[in-house]
């Protein structure tokens, strides 16, 4: 091999390992293409996965409940703080989370259906919060209630079953 011939060898290998400006931007776009990607499948993942609500007996979820703002039994129910809908039913009052268990919609009160309904993915679910159909996972979850009256204090037991309220006029 002569001299000249080992010389351009080298220079074809070294000019072969350079990269051009043009090959670089394009492997940045390329790169910043596959962030973009990975950071909308990762939103997208965040927001179809359930949200899990807190569970009964935490204190952060404790509503006191007013004698005064107890509606009738198998009335509509009341809203409070836009966070929760107070019912009462012939079993006991509850404090609802009107978020629907499949993807975390609000669940609206239909007073002509008497019950909540999902407008995002029809789930019904009855005016205890009992899923009645659709795609909820469960039925809606509940707050801890602490009713306080002239005849005592009422608290939801921890497993979530309503609070019976005696002696109390409802309006």
């Amino acid at each position: 091999m002569s001299i000249s011939h080992v010389r351009s060898q080298t220079m074809a290998n070294s000019e072969t390992q350079q990269v051009s400006r043009r090959e670089f931007l394009n492997y940045i776009w390329g790169a910043s293409i596959a962030l973009l990607l990975a950071e909308s499948c990762g939103a997208a993942t965040w927001l179809a996965l359930p949200h899990e609500h807190s569970t009964y007996g935490d204190d952060t979820d404790l509503i006191r409940v007013d004698a005064h703002d107890i509606p009738a039994v198998g009335a509509n129910p009341i809203a409070i703080d836009g966070k929760s809908a107070l019912i009462n039913t012939e079993r006991g009052l509850l404090a609802l989370i009107p978020i629907c268990t499949h993807l975390g919609c609000s669940v609206k009160w239909v007073p002509f259906n008497h019950r909540f309904e999902c407008p995002c993915h029809l789930a019904d679910y009855s005016p205890d919060g009992t899923k009645l159909r659709g795609d909820g996972r469960r039925d809606l979850d509940r707050y801890v209630i602490d009713v306080i009256t002239d005849h005592g204090t009422f608290t939801t037991p921890l497993d979530g079953a309503p609070v019976p309220v005696e002696g109390v006029h409802s309006h």
